[in-house]
């Protein structure tokens, strides 16, 4: 993986505050999919050269895949909102060009956004120094790997096992059948998939009907980052809710979502809109996530709830306040204003307003101030499983 990163300095009287675009082939995604990245990165497993780092990699690997998803039937610019400025002020743009390449199949992403605006213009030797700034912010954990405005890794990764398996049938499951009732209520009565020979709906599982999970229900220590929606529909989890960041979640909002995941498990995840993995996701039982931990504006008092190395929080429900929902890493403290507005161990963290008119989410891993910029380029995401 290689970031390139350059600072330009323009004048102009209007300018789109963030672009995007990339280009892949289907067999770049499909070496992607095929990948544990968030173990081999995050927990830094094969990581060549890599001893204590790599959140910033795993975050950036996160981003420019998510990108890469979003802009998969298209080379173009994608852009948002436009802003307009006064005559003779220099407008400031920060350029990021990243390159993956996975088995030799490349992928890239262009992103450029406005960083701000003077009356002067910058030379180029300021522009570099701001360049090379920020990669080594971005990067902070692994400085070596910058080298003047470009930064650049080689690691190794784990292939993901197939998801699914053929169940066959037992005694007990052919007697159900020759007593009246259909493969389809035989084989969901254990929670397997009837995909009916269609692979896509159960990975791996090929041309047979009734389908398991190779590895029973996936249950992760503590919140994971970038994993691949295959794993975790694989691992016994169904969605059960969907709804992009721009849309304002209420108490009223959590009970209808209560009612429509009714399993006696959750997780909570997020991702940009046509991703193929999950950004940043969590699970725990029903009544930790849904549970109140903390009053609305706790701030330095918040508590949380730790669950299998997560920690989760939720507001009082009812509350005039500025409310939140979300969770953060069992070991990080949080700090909700209204939401939490941390940032350590940041690609473990999800906050979402609750009773805030006009927010929905706030981050999504490392991405924050969604509830400002590039919402409805993201989505909340919610499963279940028993």
């Amino acid at each position: 993986m290689r970031e390139a990163v350059e600072y330009q300095a323009q004048s102009l009287k209007s300018v789109f505050l963030h672009q995007e675009k990339a280009e892949s082939s289907e067999s770049y995604r499909e070496a992607h999919d095929s990948l544990d990245i968030s173990a081999s990165i995050s927990n830094n497993i094969d990581v060549v050269g890599v001893i204590g780092g790599g959140m910033s990699i795993s975050s950036a690997y996160a981003e420019t895949n998510s990108i890469i998803e979003s802009n998969k039937d298209s080379t173009s610019w994608s852009k948002t909102e436009k802003q307009e400025f006064q005559d003779g002020r220099y407008q400031i743009f920060r350029q990021s060009t990243t390159t993956i390449i996975i088995d030799g199949k490349l992928g890239k992403t262009v992103v450029r956004n406005w960083v701000n605006s003077g009356k002067k213009a910058q030379t180029d030797a300021q522009l570099r120094k701001r360049a090379r700034e920020y990669l080594l912010n971005k990067y902070h954990d692994q400085p070596e790997r910058v080298r003047g405005t470009a930064f650049s890794i080689v690691f190794c990764a784990k292939r993901n096992r197939s998801p699914y398996q053929c169940y066959h049938w037992t005694t007990r499951d052919n007697n159900k059948l020759s007593s009246g009732s259909s493969q389809r209520q035989v084989c969901e009565g254990h929670g397997y998939v009837f995909s009916q020979g269609n692979d896509n709906l159960a990975p791996g599982c090929g041309g047979c009907w009734c389908c398991q999970p190779t590895s029973g229900l996936y249950r992760p220590f503590g919140p994971q980052t970038s994993v691949p929606e295959k794993k975790v529909s694989g691992g016994g989890w169904r969605k059960c809710h969907v709804e992009r960041y721009d849309v304002e979640i209420t108490d009223s909002s959590i009970s209808q979502i209560q009612g429509k995941c009714t399993g006696d498990k959750i997780m909570l995840a997020c991702r940009r809109i046509g991703a193929s993995f999950l950004t940043a996701l969590a699970w725990a039982d029903r009544a930790t996530v849904f549970g109140v931990t903390d009053s609305a504006m706790c701030t330095d008092s918040c508590s949380g709830h730790v669950v299998q190395g997560t920690k989760w929080y939720r507001t009082t429900i009812g509350s005039k306040e500025s409310g939140a929902w979300g969770f953060a890493d069992g070991a990080s403290v949080i700090h909700l204003q209204s939401t939490d507005i941390l940032d350590s161990d940041g690609d473990k963290r999800l906050s979402w307003f609750v009773n805030v008119s006009g927010n929905g989410g706030y981050n999504c891993g490392t991405t924050t101030w969604l509830n400002v910029y590039n919402s409805q380029l993201w989505e909340k995401v919610i499963f279940h499983a028993d």
